[in-house]
């Protein structure tokens, strides 16, 4: 990559320290507040710059659009680090965190991922992409069985893992993707694995 000048550096410091604290990026009007500008357009330029540097990508159209490259360190406060791990297929029957289904760990900050009980697991194709959700990016799964309507989850579908936006209707589960070239899936009932807190984009 590219080296960068000390003012990127601040904005690209901004951004993590948002996501350390917040767990999600900032607008560009926040990150302004942070960096302590008033022009909109001078940090965009700085944007423009770290994607091309290829340090973070952004999403047209979208407030929260910046996404930091997959392995940017968060600067955070001390505090302690929990090892997530990354899970693969779930066989049916066995625990979420049997050794049958982590394929590693990933070291991230208690005050990113807010608990223990997170896992990380990695999306397969483009059905959550209106959700800036892509092919092979790893999502922060907070564990749980229930979640509210219109909720990013993972569930567990004939045996593999989706991540999908649940609904309820009619006495059944529709689990909606955020890209229009996929259709519903409607069941009669859905195992929740958890819901989506976080997503981490890799370029």
């Amino acid at each position: 990559m590219e080296r960068l000048t000390t003012r990127q550096k601040e904005v690209l410091e901004a951004i993590e320290e948002a996501v350390g604290e917040q767990g999600y990026v900032p607008t560009v009007r926040e990150l302004c507040a942070r960096l302590g500008v008033s022009s909109t357009c001078t940090v965009q330029k700085h944007l423009v710059t770290l994607e091309r540097k290829g340090f973070l990508s952004r999403r047209s159209r979208k407030s929260r659009g910046v996404q930091l490259a997959f392995g940017r360190g968060f600067r955070r406060r001390r505090g302690p680090v929990v090892d997530v791990p990354i899970v693969g297929r779930v066989a049916a029957g066995l625990p979420i965190y049997g050794e049958e289904n982590v394929e590693g760990y990933i070291p991230m900050t208690r005050e990113l991922v807010g608990t223990e009980d997170v896992f990380l697991v990695r999306v397969k194709g483009d059905s959550m992409t209106g959700d800036g959700i892509f092919n092979n990016d790893l999502v922060v799964v907070r564990r749980q069985a229930e979640a509210e309507n219109g909720e990013v989850v993972v569930a567990m579908v004939d045996g593999e893992v989706t991540v999908k936006r649940l609904y309820r209707e009619d006495g059944r589960f529709r689990l909606e993707s955020s890209n229009p070239a996929f259709e519903p899936i409607v069941l009669k009932s859905v195992e929740v694995l958890g819901k989506v807190a976080l997503c981490i984009h890799r370029l």
